[in-house]
């Protein structure tokens, strides 16, 4: 289910935003895709505090590593499933979920219980995760950075400090120009 500026207005409205700018966002992180989710082994490690880093290397590492992530979505779920079995709160926190690739550890700032209810929930309703999103970027005072499109302090505090890496930053600019200029036709 793709994203609309529609989806994307309350939310828009309520932090004084353009709606554009949370569609890039959805965008760029998950390609529009609700049922998005990334695992990340370093968050992984921290949560567990670096028990598993010796014997489960596979799940567990202490600094983000872009070279040890699966290729495959499958694997990807394979990897996310052991860790679970090993950990299953601390799983879910490490991960991040649906369409704006939220992490699990948000789960309370996001107004849910648990990581796995987040979960759940930001997978079924794109309505969910736009409401989470806004209150993400409350808690991480990035509603006037994103407003005033600076694309670069908003992936590094957002993506973290590696954002480069994947180019996040231009990314979104690219995308935001996108959006604009498909409106405009």
């Amino acid at each position: 289910m793709e994203i609309t500026l529609g989806h994307c207005q309350a939310c828009a409205d309520s932090l004084g935003i353009a709606p554009e700018l949370v569609q890039t966002v959805a965008r760029v992180e998950s390609q529009g895709d609700p049922k998005g989710f990334l695992f990340e082994p370093h968050v992984f490690s921290k949560l567990t505090n670096h028990i598993y880093d010796q014997t489960r290397p596979d799940l567990s590492y202490p600094k983000w590593d872009k070279t040890k992530y699966p290729k495959h979505k499958e694997d990807r779920l394979v990897q996310f499933g052991k860790a679970v079995y090993l950990e299953p709160l601390r799983a879910y926190e490490s991960a991040s979920w649906g369409l704006f690739q939220i992490m699990g550890y948000h789960f309370k700032v996001c107004g849910y219980s648990s990581a796995l209810a987040m979960s759940a929930i930001l997978q079924s309703s794109v309505e969910a995760n736009v409401t989470a999103f806004g209150k993400i970027l409350q808690s991480m005072y990035l509603i006037d950075t994103l407003r005033a499109k600076e694309w670069e302090k908003f992936a590094k505090i957002y993506n973290g400090p590696e954002y480069k890496l994947n180019n996040y930053h231009i990314k979104m600019q690219n995308e935001y120009d996108r959006i604009i200029n498909t409106k405009v036709a």
